[in-house]
């Protein structure tokens, strides 16, 4: 019995489909960008709701071809705080003939963290997993389960427009974003043994760190990236401009713009950990979801 999990997010908008010992059949992610604009005006815009559901129709292609009988949805930070909400997930169930689950961001870090710790159960525990998505980052932290799980209202996307637009980004924008992120996080008191990251902005920046001539997820899975890398980086990215981080082999030129101040995010979220390194997984909320409808 095959089963699909779909994550709509404030930046991109996911399908994984599996088979029922969670292989993987189908994995797909494509930039939508739903949450543009709702950081500012606190609802969606109707160009972006309109490219996300373009794509989950094809989702939804992709579920009925495939013969995923049992089907997840969620949707994420943007959903959170969108006031016209009902309007998009209205439609979004049309579509898909589910209704996605606004979750709050508390289940979003403990779906990530069950998803990712099963690729590095031999890492030792406590065991952080960092999710930095467009409009939020969760952090959960555990053995097992997670005894900490906390959602923080900072990503790729609300940093890009609140605080730093530009591209070149200028120190002044550097600056406030990092000290934002790291304001942001400061309150966090876990100390675990093991980082771990998941989603597009940790597995981009591992393939910019491996230099790759294409994405690769099989080698992006465990890379290690160090503190100081991530900072580099962070800072390399922000001083390009968006064609020029496009122009990586292994980026979706479509995140090449809110991927410099990703960047400023993960450095600031493993910094506040107390790493001084991080793991980059490919597995993520899309695997606990399914994990989680598999066990049912």
């Amino acid at each position: 019995m095959n089963v699909a999990a779909i994550d709509i997010g404030t930046n991109s908008t996911r399908l994984l489909i599996a088979d029922e010992h969670g292989a993987w059949i189908d994995r797909r992610a494509v930039v939508t960008r739903l949450g543009q604009g709702v950081d500012a005006e606190g609802a969606f815009g109707i160009e972006p709701m309109e490219r996300t559901w373009a794509v989950l129709t094809s989702y939804a292609q992709a579920v009925q071809q495939l013969d995923a009988h049992r089907v997840r949805a969620v949707a994420t930070s943007a959903a959170r705080d969108a006031s016209n909400r009902d309007e998009f997930l209205g439609r979004a169930k049309e579509i898909l003939g589910v209704e996605p689950e606004v979750i709050s961001g508390e289940e979003e870090a403990a779906l990530a963290f069950k998803g990712a710790r099963a690729g590095f159960a031999g890492e030792p525990a406590p065991f952080a997993v960092v999710d930095v998505g467009g409009g939020s980052t969760e952090i959960a932290v555990g053995d097992a389960v997670p005894t900490y799980e906390k959602s923080f209202d900072i990503g790729s996307v609300r940093v890009s427009e609140r605080l730093a637009p530009d591209r070149p980004m200028p120190e002044e924008q550097f600056a406030a974003a990092q000290s934002w992120a790291r304001d942001v996080f400061a309150d966090i008191d876990a100390r675990p043994a093991s980082i771990v990251g998941v989603a597009g902005t940790f597995t981009s920046l591992a393939g910019i760190h491996l230099d790759l001539d294409h994405y690769r997820p099989d080698l992006i899975e465990g890379t290690a990236i160090s503190l100081r890398d991530l900072w580099r980086m962070a800072r390399e990215l922000s001083a390009m401009m968006t064609d020029a981080v496009a122009a990586f082999p292994s980026v979706d030129p479509a995140r090449a713009y809110v991927l410099p101040a990703g960047a400023i995010v993960v450095a600031a979220a493993v910094e506040s950990l107390g790493g001084t390194s991080v793991l980059v997984s490919e597995h993520d909320n899309l695997d606990g979801i399914v994990m989680g409808l598999l066990a049912t």
